[in-house]
């Protein structure tokens, strides 16, 4: 009967070849996503660059230019707040069902009202304006429809959790006597050029060091690609968790038509944002977007606050009816220890705390889960071909 460690030995080795080229396509794409943005504005600079003058755009005016694209105006829209002057204002539109307006993601020049461009992001083309939001894709579903590829890197993501514990486990002595001082050496890498030992060092002691880190990439990654299937219900069985949606009566859907528009929802957004930081003792860094689900009838205004874990892009949200203006919703990422538990991983994964240091520190992590992914697969290719073979002995006759 095999052993508790052989049984770990055999589940890390080949859920580890399983994950092995997965692991290195996220690290290698997740290095360069870290910084996204500005590779995004880089490369598309007719998309982004715009002329500063003395008045920019309402609101209003700008989702008016975006809806003449999608005339039929049934479509969620979201317009990027934080505008900057040299910038272009992006709005972003989620077509309603059955409709297809070829495009996901609309940049107007917020002085002139002029459509600099648009694209959609899940379309498979290779040039400039899709190379970011390809490698998202490749990042985040290898490029696979979804849920299907979703489900697969999520897998991939459970796997790499549970392996994070059966690593560290295998790193341990199997003695207690001595434990620590013989425990020192499996983070240790010893010098030489002998291929074998050096693969295995490396595989050992770079786990060890970051092994926190891989934690929580991995855990953050079940949390992207199977949130409502595993990562939530999981959650909510531990932690408190507060969802500004369930708080949101199903009566409160509407035509839109007859409601609020974009320039009263946004000062109705700032109201509602102002009394909450009161009462609630917070202080409002810088806006972030401004969205309307038609089908729901909602506006959400979000902020981002001192209540916020990311340095951009804030989670401290108001949701409030688009026919009157009423509050409907309400949340921020410490509102509960289960928010805050899921906003610190997903701020952790893509480097929104502690601004460059800690980028640099994600970005070097993708290295790392690049070569602990190739150095498994080397250490298992030596041992393959090192082992030795048995052949069938002649039977003596007497």
């Amino acid at each position: 009967m095999r052993s508790a460690r052989s049984i770990c030995v055999w589940l890390h080795r080949w859920t580890g070849l399983f994950m092995a080229l997965f692991l290195i396509v996220a690290g290698l794409t997740g290095s360069v996503l870290v910084f996204s943005e500005e590779l995004d504005e880089w490369l598309n600079p007719e998309l982004y660059s715009v002329e500063p003058r003395q008045q920019m755009l309402t609101p209003d005016e700008i989702i008016a230019v975006v809806e003449k694209l999608a005339p039929s105006g049934s479509a969620n829209l979201l317009l990027d707040l934080q505008r900057r002057p040299e910038k272009a204002a992006v709005v972003f539109v989620n077509p309603a069902a059955g409709s297809s307006p070829g495009f996901d993601q609309v940049f107007v020049d917020q002085y002139a009202g002029r459509v600099l461009g648009t694209r959609l992001r899940a379309e498979n083309t290779l040039d400039r304006a899709h190379v970011v939001p390809i490698l998202l894709r490749v990042h985040n579903a290898i490029l696979l429809p979804d849920p299907w590829g979703r489900w697969l890197m999520g897998s991939v993501a459970l796997l790499w959790t549970a392996n994070c514990f059966v690593g560290v486990y295998l790193t341990l002595p199997n003695r207690v006597r001595r434990f620590f001082a013989t425990w020192k050496n499996a983070w240790r890498i010893r010098r030489t050029w002998s291929i074998r030992p050096l693969s295995y060092d490396v595989h050992r002691a770079s786990g060890l060091w970051v092994w926190a880190m891989l934690l929580v990439l991995a855990l953050s990654s079940v949390q992207f690609n199977l949130g409502s299937e595993v990562f939530g219900p999981a959650l909510t069985t531990v932690l408190p968790y507060h969802d500004p949606w369930d708080s949101v009566p199903k009566s409160a859907a509407t035509r839109y038509e007859s409601g609020l528009s974009w320039n009263q929802a946004l000062a109705q957004g700032r109201k509602l944002m102002r009394d909450r930081a009161r009462s609630g003792g917070f202080e409002i860094n810088d806006e972030s977007t401004l969205s309307l689900n038609r089908a729901a009838g909602v506006f959400v205004y979000t902020v981002r606050s001192s209540l916020d874990i990311r340095d951009r892009f804030g989670d401290t949200r108001i949701l409030f009816s688009a026919a009157n203006g009423r509050e409907l919703g309400y949340t921020h990422p410490r509102i509960t220890s289960g928010n805050a538990f899921s906003s610190w991983l997903s701020a952790l994964h893509t480097g929104r705390v502690w601004g460059w240091p800690f980028r640099m520190v994600i970005f070097l992590m993708g290295i790392v889960t690049v070569v602990l992914s190739a150095a498994g697969v080397l250490i298992w290719y030596l041992k393959r071909n090192t082992r030795p073979s048995v052949k069938a002995q002649p039977v003596m006759s007497r």
